[in-house]
């Protein structure tokens, strides 16, 4: 998102640039258009399916680690209630199971959620290359110089006629279909 940010910057600087160099009478003003490339994503039917898809991933994960945290709740209260009753030998093998139990469970917290991240990261670069793509064809069918993404908050003002997200979330779900 840096990269892309600085790149939006620097566009807009060259834009500046040569808008304010004199050049011949009849040179064109550049044609100009915004997307808000984060409204795209979560609004067009792969967003919305990407969305549902991980939720789904989510609630399966997330149902498997509350039964886990369950279970070593119901360790951790035995081992409260009976510890002062326990040999030292058995009150030591209990510690080391709610220990070896709790590392388990915070260990596959991390695999579920770096998996979660890595499935939600393919799916949106997907979908980003597909709009990519449909934003390339509307500049060239619609004469754009240049497409700003506006979901970075680096375009303090545009007029809402020069925003083309709408047309490219409609575009995106008709190539994806």
């Amino acid at each position: 998102m840096k990269k892309m940010s600085v790149f939006v910057i620097a566009l807009c600087a060259a834009v500046f640039f040569f808008a304010a160099t004199p050049g011949t009478a009849d040179a064109k003003e550049p044609k100009i258009a915004i997307v808000n490339l984060v409204k795209a994503l979560n609004e067009s039917d792969a967003g919305i399916k990407a969305k549902e898809e991980l939720k789904g991933q989510y609630d399966a994960r997330n149902k498997e680690l509350q039964s886990k945290e369950e279970e070593l709740k119901k360790l951790k209260e035995e081992y409260d209630q009976k510890a002062k009753v326990w040999k030292a030998d058995v009150k030591a093998a209990k510690e080391k199971e709610l220990r070896d139990k709790s590392m388990a469970l915070e260990e596959q917290l991390r695999r579920y959620s770096d998996e979660i991240n890595r499935s939600k990261t393919e799916r949106e670069n997907a979908i980003l290359m597909d709009m990519k793509e449909v934003i390339e064809k509307t500049a060239k069918e619609e004469g754009y110089d240049f497409i700003f993404d506006s979901s970075l908050g680096n375009i303090p003002y545009f007029q809402k006629s020069a925003d083309i997200t709408d047309k490219i979330v409609s575009d995106l779900n008709k190539k994806r279909k």
